[in-house]
């Protein structure tokens, strides 16, 4: 497997060299954003834009602030863009300065469930592609064995979260997803 930026972060002097060439010319990995790559896809054909975005990165890590992963890896993360499912906010008590608790109900909708599942099927294609294929030695995440649309669903339900890109607006408007309407 070639390496990547795990293989450097946890390499003591290939790190101080990383903090080195940042210092001195602006310039590395130190520089970069957390993704390299972003995709926009459709995962049905008959969509007229995309419902999905990849970030790619070149490091892995189990949870952000956790720490490279010590092998070899890159991490193609997808983001639903117009997800149906609703969540809701509720208050935990009275008191004005406590905060409120948050439902999001990731994946309630069955239309946001068959997505996730398209979009971790369509990643593994993409990931499959001869170019990256010396930058693979197995998958990682959720693994070779994972292969139905049940146990990708249960898998993206298990490590899931917000990217917060499909977020920050009210929808106005008639229709059921609207939270603001005209009046």
């Amino acid at each position: 497997t070639r390496p990547t930026l795990n293989n450097e972060v946890n390499n003591p002097f290939r790190k101080m060299l990383i903090g080195l060439e940042y210092i001195l010319f602006r310039s590395g990995p130190m520089s970069m954003g957390a993704s390299q790559v972003g995709v926009f896809c459709k995962t049905r054909p008959e969509l007229t834009r995309p419902d999905i975005q990849f970030h790619v990165q070149p490091l892995s890590a189990d949870s952000p602030g956790a720490g490279l992963h010590k092998f070899a890896a890159f991490t193609a993360s997808v983001c639903q863009l117009r997800p149906q499912s609703r969540g809701y906010i509720s208050l935990k008590s009275p008191d004005p300065l406590s905060y409120p608790a948050l439902h999001p109900q990731y994946l309630s909708a069955a239309a946001d469930q068959e997505t996730v599942v398209a979009a971790m099927k369509l990643s593994r294609k993409i990931v499959s592609a001869p170019a990256l294929r010396p930058f693979i030695q197995e998958e990682w995440r959720p693994g070779a064995a994972v292969q139905s649309d049940e146990q990708l669903l249960d898998h993206a339900r298990q490590v899931g979260t917000t990217i917060y890109h499909p977020s920050g607006t009210c929808k106005m408007g008639s229709d059921s997803l609207a939270v603001v309407d005209a009046s």
